[in-house]
């Protein structure tokens, strides 16, 4: 970065200190849910295939106004699918991923509906006897909506559903949308 560049972001941050200090829109929260993909998912075909598991995200945000903010987030999606045929044959896939999203939020009283939309970096694990096994990172959007209720003034609750749209490719040989359904708990600072 350049000293003109440098100088420019430091006068603007100074400038935003006030006001974010005053804002209170920070937060640090988590949650935990459910992942499920779609049956694109299941590698090997004529066998069972579960594409439900436990899930689990930890989220960075900063609300610059009670309408908008940003979010960053680690996602462990579990495993997106599992296969077993009770022989010895399995596969199954991780899922981890990280986003930032653009939050935009409709308060009313101590609740608010909100939406966000932004992107992900995904890791795709699959482990197989039966495919050869690989490891995938792919890009792509994701996009959610949920509800968030300010039980106290640093304390919220929060129910979401979140999409991650095409998670895996390459050598992992699939791709699958990836829903999660989840409720956690915001710290507000």
């Amino acid at each position: 970065m350049n000293k003109s560049k440098f100088v420019a972001l430091a006068i603007g941050l100074a400038a935003a200190a006030p006001a974010l200090a005053d804002n209170d829109g920070l937060y640090l929260g988590g949650a935990v849910g459910n992942s499920s993909s779609k049956e694109s998912a299941c590698v090997i075909p004529d066998m069972a295939c579960n594409r439900k598991d436990t899930a689990y995200t930890g989220s960075l945000g900063f609300m610059f106004t009670p309408n908008w903010g940003v979010e960053g987030g680690y996602h462990d999606l579990g495993r997106v699918f599992e296969q077993d045929d009770m022989n010895g044959n399995s596969a199954f896939a991780k899922v981890r991923a990280a986003s930032l999203v653009f939050v935009a939020a409709l308060p009313v009283q101590s609740f608010s509906l909100y939406g966000k939309f932004g992107g992900y970096r995904a890791k795709t694990d699959l482990t197989s006897t039966v495919v050869p096994e690989g490891s995938s990172k792919n890009n792509q959007w994701t996009y959610g909506a949920g509800i968030r209720w300010d039980v106290f003034k640093h304390l919220a609750l929060r129910a979401e559903w979140q999409r991650f749209q095409n998670v895996g490719g390459g050598t992992v040989g699939f791709r699958s949308d990836i829903d999660m359904y989840s409720g956690g708990v915001l710290l507000t600072f």
